[in-house]
């Protein structure tokens, strides 16, 4: 089934916020970028990119409302909107706003897109989490910046989007090494099936940091990217299929209201 977005239930019933988990499905682009492709750090055609990120503004009817797409760099940092005259270049990897009329966005192709909502305070993050980014305090720092802007943990809600899936997540030792010196319990997010096959728990591993920081609302898509290639595109399918280059979808947040 070729889908053009989801959205999570328990942000769902909530009046003055619209947010979408896009898929690859619904847009212009062609070849591996078909349709939806919202990256322009990829190799395809700009104005196809652009169109693209309009379409889905159009699709949530906030194509009046100013978009904003950070630079990811699977880092730690967290940046305020505080307005929608912002036109610098942002490198972060969490975006957080409680003004109307802005939305901020978050590009993934395997990574987790983590929607966080203060329903209280009208405060809402977009957060990209890869293995880097969660290891480096992404998680914590959207949440302190939450707090530094009045809100209670209490009132926050989490959606954790599409992302690759434990069950196309194998990994190396190496790999396992680097969760080692800081995480207690790191086996927790790793699958053993034997000394060879080892696959890693990514929607796991952000809900163990959200509910570490006390946050008790969350919900899981459970989605898997790598599999779904009719709906999702997938860093690390393309390059298995040895694919010249690959899209990313675009998973949004807004006050409307």
């Amino acid at each position: 089934m070729h889908k053009k977005f989801f959205t999570s239930q328990n942000l769902t019933d909530i009046p003055w916020l619209k947010h979408g988990f896009f898929t690859r499905n619904g847009g212009f682009s062609n070849g591996v970028f078909k349709s939806l492709n919202c990256s322009l750090g990829s190799s395809d055609n700009k104005q196809n990119v652009l169109k693209n990120r309009n379409q889905i503004l159009k699709s949530l009817n906030i194509q009046n409302s100013k978009l904003y797409i950070p630079n990811q760099v699977h880092g730690n940092k967290v940046w305020m909107i505080e307005n929608k005259n912002f036109n610098i270049k942002i490198y972060a990897d969490a975006l957080i706003t409680n003004k109307k009329g802005i939305v901020l966005g978050i590009l993934t192709a395997d990574c987790a897109p983590l929607l966080i909502v203060d329903k209280n305070k009208k405060i809402i993050a977009n957060v990209h989490c890869g293995w880097k980014g969660i290891l480096n305090g992404i998680v914590e720092n959207t949440i302190e910046k939450f707090i530094d802007m009045g809100s209670e943990k209490k009132d926050l809600i989490a959606a954790i989007g599409p992302c690759i899936s434990p069950k196309s997540y194998q990994v190396k030792n190496d790999f396992i090494n680097k969760f080692k010196n800081t995480e207690e319990n790191f086996q927790d997010y790793f699958i053993f099936k034997n000394n060879k096959s080892v696959f890693f728990n990514l929607p796991l591993f952000i809900k163990v940091k959200l509910l570490n920081n006390e946050l008790k609302n969350i919900y899981i898509l459970d989605i898997d990217t790598y599999s779904n290639e009719n709906n999702f595109f997938s860093y690390r399918r393309s390059f298995h299929k040895k694919e010249s280059d690959c899209g990313r979808q675009l998973t949004i947040l807004s006050i409307v209201d």
